[in-house]
């Protein structure tokens, strides 16, 4: 039986339930697995409550209108079982839902419960290792990459894992691409060697609390929307293609050992 509560804890449960702008998404889960995106995490469910708290915010027709564009695209990277893309689908926008190869049965099920074979023609499960070339993404959604929003939810808990994430963040943005990234702080040094590649790149801000679920409201659960600035990078900072970054140097490892 799923779990039906949006705010409680359903870690153990095989299966959950949540209610978002009065349809269900339902997730199937692994609780007994070492892979660390087997289960939901909160801050996929706290993006997914922001989501619905600022639903006319994110009005997936009037954002294409103001891009001139046929449709917007979405791409979450280290998607899990894929709560947070699932939202965003569910509003309309075309979504690429990716993470390593352990994770995708959880996460191609998961869009096969929540998507009639229609609709899943706007909801695409893709391999893809942060930090490597991004062709298996190329053309899976409209002229895209770039995509127009790029969300990122609970990646931030390994140092090796930072200059790859940020790598792809880079490579499959613009300066136009909104980037949401919903963190739950746990390691400080993690975070402040993220913040540094943030800072260095990005103009951005916190989600004011407020605009957060009132079962998210807590010095731990943060979200941040950013952009790419127009001011060239700091020489220190820059993340050059020739970096070899990427799963040969422990994103595997640090995507799927707890």
């Amino acid at each position: 039986m799923a779990d039906d509560d949006n705010s409680g804890f359903t870690h153990w449960a095989k299966e959950v339930k949540y209610k978002f702008c009065g349809e269900d998404i339902c997730l199937v889960q692994d609780p007994s697995s070492h892979v660390l995106g087997s289960t939901v995490w909160d801050s996929a469910k706290c993006f997914m409550m922001f989501l619905e708290k600022n639903v006319c915010d994110f009005d997936a027709e009037l954002m294409a209108k103001k891009r001139k564009k046929p449709c917007v695209s979405v791409c979450e990277l280290g998607a899990g079982l894929g709560l947070a893309g699932i939202a965003l689908a569910k509003r309309g926008f075309h979504v690429v839902v990716t993470d390593l190869a352990p994770v995708l049965p959880w996460l191609k099920e998961n869009v096969e419960l929540n998507f009639t074979a229609a609709e899943r023609q706007r909801v695409v499960v893709v391999e893809y290792a942060w930090g490597t070339p991004t062709t298996a993404l190329e053309g899976v959604v409209n002229h895209a990459p770039p995509f127009d929003i790029i969300l990122c939810a609970d990646v931030l808990y390994e140092a090796a894992c930072v200059k790859p994430l940020v790598k792809s963040i880079l490579a499959l943005s613009t300066r136009k691409t909104i980037v949401y990234i919903a963190n739950e702080r746990r390691a400080p040094a993690i975070r402040e060697e993220f913040m540094k590649y943030l800072n260095a790149y990005f103009v951005w801000k916190h989600v004011p609390q407020e605009d957060l679920h009132q079962d998210y409201i807590k010095d731990s659960m943060e979200v941040f929307e950013a952009r790419r600035k127009h001011t060239k990078t700091p020489v220190p900072m820059q993340i050059l293609d020739t970096d070899e970054v990427g799963p040969q140097d422990g994103l595997l490892h640090c995507e799927y050992n707890s």
